[in-house]
C-alpha cells in the first residue's frame, strides 16, 4: 500500500489489490474520503433517503457549557446535526474502556426528544445506538442522552453531544 499511495505500485502490487479486492460493495460498506465535501454529500443522500423512507428528522445544536465555550469552534463536530432511525455513527473518543472506543460504528435505533409539558418545549433527547461490536464482541445498544439545561449537575456529566458522518461515521462527545 505505500507504494500505491505514493504512485510507485508494481505490476505484482496491482495484481495483489486486485485479487484481494471486492467485487461488489456491500450495503453498508465503510467509505472513506480524502476531503469532506463527497463523504458530506453522500451523508446528505444517505440521510434523506432514510427520511423519505419514512425516519423522523431531528435537528440538534451544538452548545459547550464549559469552562472554555471558545473550544467548539475547533470542534470536529457540526453546529447543527440531524439524526434518525438509521444513521450510521461513530465515536470520536473513548467512553467505555475495551467496547465503546474511538472508532466503534453503529446504526441509531431510536430518538427519543424529552418534552417540558409545562414549557411546552423539548429539551433534550435520549439516543439509543445499536453498536456494530468489534473483533470477539457481540454487537450492543448504549444509550446517549443529550444536555438538558434542567438536569440535576451531577448528570450533566454523563451527557453527549453527537454528530454523524455516516461514511466517515463519528459520534463526538463533550
Amino acid at each position: 500500500l505505500g507504494r500505491a499511495r505514493l504512485g510507485h505500485a508494481t505490476q505484482s502490487d496491482v495484481a495483489y489489490l486486485n485479487a484481494n479486492s471486492a467485487t461488489e460493495e456491500p450495503e453498508n460498506a465503510l467509505k472513506l474520503f480524502a476531503v469532506n465535501r463527497p463523504a458530506d454529500e453522500l451523508n446528505e443522500k444517505k440521510f434523506l433517503e432514510l427520511v423519505r423512507n419514512g425516519a423522523f428528522p431531528h435537528s440538534f445544536h451544538a452548545i459547550d457549557t464549559g469552562p472554555k465555550p471558545e473550544k467548539l469552534e475547533h470542534c470536529l463536530a457540526p453546529k447543527e446535526l440531524w439524526l434518525c432511525a438509521g444513521a450510521r455513527v461513530m465515536c470520536l473518543r473513548n467512553i467505555v474502556p475495551g467496547q465503546l472506543v474511538n472508532g466503534s460504528t453503529g446504526t441509531v435505533i431510536a430518538v427519543r426528544p424529552h418534552h417540558d409539558v409545562q414549557k411546552n418545549t423539548i429539551t433534550g433527547a435520549t439516543i439509543e445506538v445499536k453498536f456494530d461490536g468489534m473483533l470477539g464482541t457481540s454487537p450492543f445498544t448504549h444509550t446517549f442522552r443529550t444536555y438538558d439545561p434542567d438536569m440535576p449537575d451531577n448528570e450533566r456529566q454523563k451527557t453527549y453531544e453527537f454528530t454523524v458522518n455516516e461514511n466517515q461515521k463519528k459520534v463526538a462527545t463533550r
